[in-house]
């Protein structure tokens, strides 16, 4: 009965120790873990997100994005680190850079510019 009590007094103990404050951060910490799993995908895999890759790299880089959560660096930082590390090939949807953007717009105008033609011609039969 007597280690009962002691098992039941230490168990309060530590949950009377840790704030709700401070399990906020840490249950806040493993939610921007899961969305970087999910944002990042394997550099060796062909699209496969960071929390679906069994190779070993994949798991070093979660292991990896583990310890930077813990110790307290934002999302941003991450993604930085891991950028300069890997590349942009980390990301399962890379951020839209100035290269690609020509890549979006020149189809766009090229359409517009094929449509011009056409209404140009069919306005001269007209």
């Amino acid at each position: 009965m007597m280690i009962i009590q002691f098992y039941i007094t230490a168990i309060m103990a530590v949950l009377i120790a840790i704030s709700p404050q401070q399990l906020l951060a840490v249950e806040g910490r493993g939610v921007i873990a899961q969305e970087l799993f999910s944002e990042l995908r394997c550099p060796i895999c062909n699209a496969q997100p960071l929390i679906e890759s069994d190779t070993a790299l994949a798991a070093s880089m979660r292991n990896v994005i583990e310890e930077k959560v813990q110790a307290g660096e934002s999302k941003q930082e991450i993604l930085v680190f891991l950028e300069k590390r890997y590349g942009q090939k980390i990301y399962l949807s890379p951020p839209l850079a100035k290269q690609s953007l020509l890549l979006f717009i020149l189809p766009i105008m090229l359409g517009g510019l094929i449509f011009s033609f056409w209404f140009l011609k069919y306005l001269k039969r007209g």
